[in-house]
Formats: C-alpha cells, sequence, structure tokens
C-alpha cells in the first residue's frame, strides 16, 4: 500500500475521457482513496504503474491497442 496506511492509491486507465472524469469525481468524494494518475492506452498504464506504485489499477479491459487483458 501507499506511505499512508489510511490511503488507497489509484491509477485510472481508460481510453474514454468520460470515464476517467468520473472516475476521478468518484475517488476525490470517497474518503481514503487518492488519485495519483491516469492513463488512456495499455502502453501508458504500465509506464505510469511503474513509476508511481499505485495501490489499486482501475483498468479498462477493451481499448484499442493494447487492451486491458493484455495489460
Amino acid at each position: 500500500m501507499s506511505d499512508t496506511a489510511d490511503t488507497v492509491t489509484v491509477l485510472a486507465v481508460d481510453d474514454q475521457a468520460i470515464f476517467l472524469r468520473t472516475v476521478r469525481s468518484l475517488i476525490a468524494a470517497t474518503p481514503g482513496f487518492e488519485q495519483i494518475g491516469e492513463a488512456s492506452s495499455g502502453a501508458e498504464a504500465l509506464e505510469l504503474a511503474a513509476e508511481l506504485h499505485p495501490d489499486l489499477v482501475l483498468l479498462d479491459v477493451r481499448m484499442p491497442g493494447m487492451d486491458g487483458l493484455e495489460t
């Protein structure tokens, strides 16, 4: 988990901007969760996950190119 035991860090991944906006709002309104990044592709998600070390990744299964399952 993150440095603060009470906070779950989240990386959101989706190719649709509306989903990312919705998740950003939901996480911001949820105590104990903090969004530390977002990506719009599988490749970008892998880079950010390696850099940010999130506790949780919300990952779209269907994306063009590298989909969520491949990621």
